[in-house]
Parts: C-alpha cells; structure tokens; sequence
C-alpha cells in the first residue's frame, strides 16, 4: 500500500482541488467557506492503494507515473483536529460515489500516513434521497452545497 498525499495547503488556500471537474470544483468553493475554520490541512487528488504493477521495461519516472494513473485517487483529504476527512466531491452524486469512499476508506485505514481516525463526506450539489440514505447507513456524512 502506498497512500500518497502530494502537496499539503493551508485552510488559507484559496484555489480549485488538482484534476476536479468544473462542476465538482464550483461545489468545493461553496463548501469550503462552511469549514474552513476546522481545518489544518488539505491534500488535493490523493493517491490510495498500490495501483497496478508497471511493466517490468518501464524507466523510474514510467513507474511513477503508471502508479500515479492507476492508485485510486481521493478529491480531498482534510486533516482536522482530531480526523482526517476522506471528500468526495460530486456533480449530481449517485450510489457510485458511495462505493468510491467506502473504498478509500478501506484504503487510508491500511496505509494512514495522517493517524487519526477517518471520517467519510459526500459533498454534492443536487439531493438524491435514496444516495443520501445509503450514505448515511454506510456512515458517510451527506452535504448538498
């Protein structure tokens, strides 16, 4: 397992989360302002997981990169006080992005570079009753900015 977290921004960091969508980007602008006091920390287009293997002929700067196209990637991590928030933002969530924080989930808790206890958010911009129930069983904090 390799978590990467790539470069770490202050709460005073005013640009858009690395590789998001405009519309997942427009939702971050939003609910930023709402926690900026809490944060200590934030991460951009985390790499979790171990990726897949590169081809035994691949150069070291190859093998970085293929491990960079292949870990699972989170939007954001936000380290608070006492937790680190694994974010997914999402135009118009569905039951997938569920399935993807459950999944870096599994992934932070076997490699935690941050050791505190993680906490799931769903940040979206249209409500979906059904996904905002399945979040919230599966203990995923469910946002509509």
């Amino acid at each position: 397992m390799s978590t990467r977290l790539g470069t770490a921004y202050p709460a005073t960091y005013e640009g858009r989360p690395t590789r998001s969508s405009k519309k997942d980007a427009e939702i971050w602008e939003r609910w930023l302002p709402t926690i900026r006091d809490k944060i200590l920390t934030m991460w951009f287009d985390v790499g979790l997981g171990s990726g897949a293997q590169a081809p035994a002929y691949a150069t070291e700067k190859e093998a970085e990169m293929w491990l960079y196209n292949t870990q699972k990637r989170a939007d954001v991590l936000i380290e608070t006080q006492d937790e680190v928030w694994i974010v997914e933002l999402r135009d118009n969530a569905q039951a997938s992005a569920v399935g993807r924080l459950l999944l870096y989930q599994e992934l932070l808790q076997k490699d935690n570079p941050i050791e505190k206890r993680s906490r799931m958010y769903l940040v979206t911009d249209r409500r979906d009753d059904e996904v905002a129930i399945l979040a919230e069983t599966n203990g995923i904090t469910y946002i509509v900015v």
